[in-house]
């Protein structure tokens, strides 16, 4: 769909393998965008879904770490994750701390 930029970078020797293997990172992706989508919501009144939102942030905090997986801490630490990572482990404490200081509605 071209939405990873212009350029291959990868070839593809075994094309039944690689789209099983696309359509679970798609699936991934829609995992991603269906979060996205229900912070947004969750946004307009964040008390009414704070547990939720707890959740949310303790899931991307912990998905942070699946990061280092790879066993490339120069790829990891590198200027094309670090902002993800930083968002993911340090962002996420930082938004329920936030939302743990927000007053209940009365």
């Amino acid at each position: 769909m071209g939405w990873l930029g212009i350029g291959d970078f990868i070839a593809t020797t075994d094309a039944a393998k690689y789209e099983i293997r696309d359509n679970h990172i798609r699936f991934i992706g829609g995992i991603w965008a269906g979060l996205g989508l229900f912070m947004w919501l969750a946004a307009v009144n964040p008390m009414r879904f704070k547990q939720s939102l707890y959740l949310v942030f303790g899931l991307i905090f912990l998905a942070g770490f699946a990061r280092f997986t790879s066993g490339n801490l120069e790829l990891v630490f590198g200027p094309d994750i670090l902002g993800s990572l930083v968002t993911e482990l340090v962002g996420m404490p930082i938004f329920a701390l936030w939302l743990s200081k927000l007053p209940e509605a009365q």
